[in-house]
This record gives C-alpha cells, structure tokens and sequence, in this order.
C-alpha cells in the first residue's frame, strides 16, 4: 500500500443533510474501511441537493462512491475488491468461507417482499417466508459446518459480515417499527451474531439513526395510512 495516497467515500446522506443516511452499502464500505484502519474522507451526499463540487466533478456516479487518487469507483464489486487490492491488511476476503458468502443472502429480499405487500391475503405467507430464512441464517450461526466463532467465517468482522449486517439492521429496525415484528428469540444464534455486533464499534458507529430508516421505507409501506401513523410516531420520540 501506499502510504501517500488520498481516498475519499461519498456516501448517502440523512434526511437533513447533515448525518449519514441509511444506504446499506455505504454502510458496507464504511465498516469495511474501518475493519482496514485505513483512512478515508468520508463525506455525506445529499441526493436532493447535490453540491456544485460533487455535480462538476462526479457526474452521473452512484452512491457509495469510492474515490483513490483521483480514481471514481461507483461499482460495489469493484469498490470492494479495489479496497481488498490496495489496502491489504488485514485482509477480509474469505477464501474457504465454509457458507459464510451464501448466508442470509436472502433475508433481505422476503423482508423487502413483505414490508412492500398491499394484498392483506398474502400477509401471513410472506411474513412466514422471512421466518423461514431467519430460521436458515440461524441454524448457519449454529451449524458445526461453520467456522468456529462468533462472526459468519470466525472471531472475526470480515466481508460477508460487512454485507449481512447492514442488511439485518435494517430488516429489525423496519419491521419493528411498521409490522411490529422483532427476530424471534428462539433464534439464539442470530441473536448471539446480533448482540456481537452491536458492541463492535466498528458497526455501531457506522449505523444511521434509526428514523432515517424508518423514514426511507416508509414511501415503499404497502399500508400508506399506517405508514403516515408509524413515521408521525417516530418522528414525535
């Protein structure tokens, strides 16, 4: 690595403009970074009003956008293994993952198919759905398959950590605020994973608020009136 290099990561911002907003690549990226200890500029993008520097410079780029020497990189792909390429250690790539890339890797999808759903019929299905991959990602956590320790590939953070759980924290955050639905605490190992993580600063503090959260999935509510109700009550807290 070099040590005179100039990385910078434009990221989404709040609601305000002024804090983090609730991307879950971002959040990806940001973690990922600080797992490295590399450096970084991490500046908040306000989508509605892009500054001039930004518009100039950055035209047409998605967020999270990675920026190394000079180098835009707007690809998640391509900004992950950029960051595993050029800042090496301590490497976070899984090379025998043991399942660690595959788990969960639907949860997000059933609980975006759920908190979207309009057809009151469907409710329970999809609802069931959701509980059924919890299920799966918990009996992963807790299979003999897996590497020993308390992260998806061991005692570490890792990447497929640092795409998980940007993920989950959305889903308990959502779902608890429109569905009032909580991960089931039969789920032990989950809720293990959980708790870990939550006392990791690398991923505490690189979580939004959680009304920003609230406040992204509400346009995407299937019940808008109840969404309306929902965003007014956690506004007021």
């Amino acid at each position: 690595m070099d040590d005179d290099y100039q990385l910078e990561l434009f990221v989404k911002a709040s609601t305000d403009g002024k804090g983090l907003g609730d991307c879950i690549h971002c959040h990806r990226f940001m973690m990922i970074l600080a797992l490295k200890g590399v450096t970084a500029n991490v500046t908040t993008i306000d989508l509605r009003r892009k500054p001039e520097f930004f518009v100039k410079s950055y035209a047409g780029v998605k967020l999270p956008c990675l920026v190394h020497n000079g180098k835009a990189i707007d690809d998640v792909i391509e900004i992950e293994s950029h960051i595993e390429r050029y800042f090496a250690d301590p490497p976070l790539m899984v090379a025998d993952d043991k399942g660690a890339l595959k788990a969960g890797d639907k949860v997000f999808q059933k609980f975006s198919a759920w908190i979207r759903n309009r057809d009151s019929n469907s409710e329970e299905r999809l609802r069931n759905l959701l509980a059924e991959e919890l299920s799966r990602l918990d009996a992963f956590l807790g299979s003999s398959k897996k590497i020993p320790g308390c992260y998806l590939a061991g005692d570490e953070m890792l990447m497929p950590d640092c795409a998980l759980l940007p993920r989950l924290h959305q889903l308990r955050v959502a779902l608890k605020a429109y569905k009032d639905f909580e991960i089931p605490g039969h789920l032990r190992n989950l809720a293990r994973y959980l708790q870990v993580a939550d006392q990791n600063e690398v991923f505490s503090k690189t979580c939004c608020e959680d009304l920003e959260i609230i406040q992204s999935w509400n346009k995407h509510m299937g019940d808008p009136k109840k969404a309306q109700q929902v965003l007014r009550a956690a506004q007021r807290k």
